[in-house]
């Protein structure tokens, strides 16, 4: 009966210290700050950085001649947000109409009103939008207040005005 005591004592204490091991390993990077994400998604390649802090990097370039949104226009689009962490709070697929989403120019944050403009046709980018051009210090859903948003957008094609 002692050994069976003593296997179980040796056993017990191998799964406390394997438990135990477990939680010295390597420590997760701290969160960024929405400042230090910014600056971290300016310094990647490609990333284009306009003067009031919105970035974006073109993805994908359609016809320069392709016709552009302008306030108050349909646009169609595939579009999908994330957090700095990479979780999805929205995506046009989610919206029941397949994958992309048609919707004005209008009434968008601050990032989008001013990217889309500038966007084509054809084009698809990733947007990079810093809290003050997104939610700012408001939470909307998921999304913490001042928290930078991350967008691939698809630009499939603009039409009149919202009806």
């Amino acid at each position: 009966m002692s050994r069976y005591k003593s296997l179980f004592a040796r056993l017990s204490l191998a799964g406390a210290l394997l438990a135990l091991s477990a939680c010295g390993g390597e420590k997760e990077a701290p969160e960024l700050t929405p400042a230090q994400f910014m600056a971290k998604m300016r310094a990647e390649p490609g990333v284009q950085t306009l003067p009031d802090g919105l970035a974006y990097k073109v993805v994908k370039s359609g016809p320069k001649d392709g016709d552009s949104p302008h306030k108050g226009q349909m646009m169609m689009l595939i579009y999908e947000g994330r957090l700095p962490d990479g979780g999805i709070f929205d995506s046009s697929d989610q919206h029941g109409n397949g994958a992309y989403m048609q919707m004005p120019l209008d009434g968008l944050v601050k990032g989008w009103m001013e990217a889309l403009p500038m966007m084509h046709v054809g084009d698809t980018w990733m947007l990079y939008v810093p809290p003050e051009l997104g939610y700012g210090k408001r939470s909307m859903g998921i999304i913490p207040p001042n928290s930078p948003l991350v967008f691939k957008i698809q630009l499939l094609g603009v039409g009149g005005a919202e009806e």
